[in-house]
């Protein structure tokens, strides 16, 4: 996609859309787990496709596998595409501005977390907790966990 012509680029127009009353665009049914919770509304709906793309396959399968032996701080810019690090960028500088997307945000990742919680108590070998993290929700909520600081 080109610039916009305020010069901001793609993910800036994708944030503007997504701040908009916009209809959200539909996720990938095969790629969610049934039970997990989504991403919508105007805040966060348009993010999914966008984010889910931002996140580098095999530095992602990595840093969870990593954090879960228990090492910290693994949630950092090799996580990303190159492309992927500008949209971490904007959307950790939204969440520090906009207090709409900061609610909407902070609601989400409280509810997957809730959802991980949940899943942990009877998921005896993490096999679900895992296809939980590796669906396309799973990557939105990392990113956005990480923009809010909550990986750290």
């Amino acid at each position: 996609r080109a610039p916009s012509q305020q010069g901001r680029g793609w993910v800036a127009d994708l944030l503007r859309r997504a701040a908009l009353d916009a209809e959200p665009l539909p996720p990938d049914p095969a790629d969610i787990p049934p039970s997990a919770p989504r991403p919508s509304g105007p805040v966060l709906g348009n993010l999914v496709g966008e984010v889910s793309r931002a996140v580098d396959a095999q530095a992602y399968e990595d840093a969870w596998r990593r954090f879960r032996a228990g090492e910290r701080h693994v949630f950092n810019r090799r996580l990303y595409t190159l492309a992927g690090q500008r949209t971490f960028e904007d959307l950790r500088a939204r969440y520090q501005r906009d207090a709409d997307f900061h609610a909407a945000v902070d609601r989400y990742v409280g509810e997957f977390e809730q959802m991980l919680g949940e899943v942990a108590r009877t998921d005896r070998d993490g096999s679900v907790r895992s296809g939980y993290l590796a669906s396309d929700t799973g990557r939105v909520y990392t990113v956005l966990a990480h923009a809010a600081g909550r990986l750290d």
